[in-house]
Formats: C-alpha cells, sequence, structure tokens
C-alpha cells in the first residue's frame, strides 16, 4: 500500500512549492541494475523559500534518468509529465480536512502534458510549470498541483511516479514585523504597544495581521497598499466592524512600515496610533 509524504521544492523567481509524495515502502525500484526515473524530492524533507505575488512564475520540478551502462547512457529516452486534481483528491482522504489542499485553478496554470525528452548523454531535467498567481483571489488558500510521470516506456519508477506541488504565495508585505504605538481607552489612560506582528498574504496588495494590541482575543484587521502607497484598513475577526481611519494612514516602502492611525467604538473612543515595521 502507497503512503503519502509530505515535502517541498525550491522554485524559481520568489515562488515556493511544498511537495507531497505517493512513495513506495522503501526508496529504491525492485530488481538490481534497471534503468529508472526519479524525482529526487520525493525522499526529502521539505525545504521551504518565500514566495511573491508576480505573473509568469516558474515552478521546477527535477527528474533524474539513472542508467547502469554507457551504452544506456547514450540512447535518448522521453516520458510525460501529466497533470491531474485527483492526486490531490488522494491526498486530502489521508490528512484531517484543516490540511486539505486545493487545486491550483486551470486559469492560473497551462495543465497541458509536457512530454519530456533526454537527450543522450543527459540524466536530469528541470521541468518549468508556469503560474501566475495574480489571478488568484485568495492567496491565503493552500492551493496545489497534482503531477504524475507517465509513459516512461522501459524505464521503471523509483520512489514515486505522483506528487502534490503545493504552493505557498506570499506577497512583497508578507513577513514578520514589530509594532510600537499607544493604544489610549477612554477610562483607563493610554497603555504601550509593544509586540511582534506576523502580516500574513490575503492578496496581491493585503495582508492580514493583530488589531491594535488585541490579537490574544480574536481581533484581526486587514491592510490593503493603494497604489500611492496609501493603507485600507479592514477589521476583520472579531474586530469592531465600525471601526474608522484617521489622519495619516500609509505604507513607507523606504523602511517598510505601516504607519496607522485608527479608532473605534464612537460613544467612547478607543484610539490607535501605530508603526507597523518590518524585522
Amino acid at each position: 500500500m502507497k503512503k503519502i509524504n509530505l515535502f517541498s521544492i525550491l522554485v524559481l523567481a520568489v515562488m515556493t512549492l511544498s511537495v507531497v509524495s505517493c512513495v513506495k515502502d522503501a526508496d529504491s525500484i525492485d530488481g538490481a541494475g534497471n534503468k529508472y526515473y526519479n524525482m529526487p524530492a520525493a525522499s526529502k524533507a521539505f525545504q521551504l523559500t518565500p514566495i511573491s505575488v508576480a505573473p509568469a512564475q516558474k515552478a521546477i520540478v527535477q527528474i533524474i534518468r539513472n542508467v547502469t551502462s554507457a551504452a544506456q547512457l547514450n540512447t535518448s529516452s522521453s516520458l510525460t509529465l501529466s497533470f491531474d486534481d485527483a492526486i490531490i483528491t488522494a491526498y486530502n482522504a489521508t490528512v484531517d480536512t484543516a490540511d486539505w489542499f486545493t487545486a491550483l485553478p486551470v486559469a492560473a496554470y497551462s495543465p497541458a502534458d509536457q512530454t519530456i525528452n533526454f537527450a543522450a548523454g543527459e540524466t536530469s531535467k528541470f521541468v518549468e510549470v508556469l503560474v501566475d498567481p495574480t489571478v488568484l483571489d485568495d492567496l491565503s488558500q493552500k492551493y496545489a498541483i497534482g503531477i504524475k510521470m507517465a509513459n516512461t516506456g522501459d524505464y521503471q519508477i523509483a520512489n514515486s511516479d505522483k506528487a502534490v506541488l503545493r504552493l505557498i504565495i506570499k506577497n512583497q508585505y508578507d513577513g514578520e514585523y514589530h509594532a510600537s504605538g499607544v493604544f489610549t481607552h477612554p477610562t483607563a489612560g493610554p497603555r504601550d504597544i509593544d509586540e511582534d506582528k506576523t502580516l500574513s498574504t490575503v492578496n496581491g496588495n493585503t495582508v492580514e495581521t493583530n488589531f491594535a494590541d488585541l490579537g490574544g482575543s480574536g481581533w484581526t484587521m486587514q491592510l490593503t497598499v493603494n497604489a500611492d502607497n496609501t493603507v485600507t484598513l479592514t477589521p476583520t475577526g472579531a474586530s469592531n466592524p465600525g471601526t474608522e481611519q484617521f489622519g495619516e494612514n500609509r505604507y513607507d516602502p523606504d523602511t517598510k512600515s505601516f504607519i496607522l492611525n485608527y479608532k473605534y467604538n464612537t460613544a467612547a473612543p478607543r484610539i490607535i496610533n501605530e508603526t507597523i515595521t518590518l524585522k
């Protein structure tokens, strides 16, 4: 019975792929001296790299050709790399629903089969899967692509013929920050804001993080950086939906900081002045 292992592979530009693979019980093929194809990441722990939101991102899948003689090496060979959402469905059946992946919409990539040709003497290929994350509305989804090797001729397959490429896509504002400022309460008075915050990608120009210093209470907010670097704040989670911005609200690309001024509860305003700066 095959089992699923989670791993990741490095991609070009600023894209990261986590890869999940169906593997045999051992990391080798049956029989000595056989020639075979191998996706080496199938037996590795996962390797993560930040991802950027930009068109024509190149997801790289490595395929290795192993032969046992010079005669075999001096011949050409080929296989097909195909795409199948059923591979993602099979993976999801093995994990909790919170860990399910979402099949990448075809609008974001081309699922057409690719023929991979090894010329005489070639032992390794890096196959590009072009992805356009800019067409995706919600980058917080765990998008994935199911791939498999087929039409391998007289070559066997080591470790796995299937994998799930898990796309972890981050915009330029995603990262670890430190927030400093003041939260002024109408009766308790002012208190300092001094905490680390994680800003997580929502879409190409929006991130989500803790609202003021109330993240522990489930208060969150989304920050959208507009074309002129002004920032629009949207309360989310348990945050007060009547939150209003005032004064300066902008993103400073030089210091990589969000300068924010906002308040909630009109009858007895709670006023927040904070700057959130990339660490």
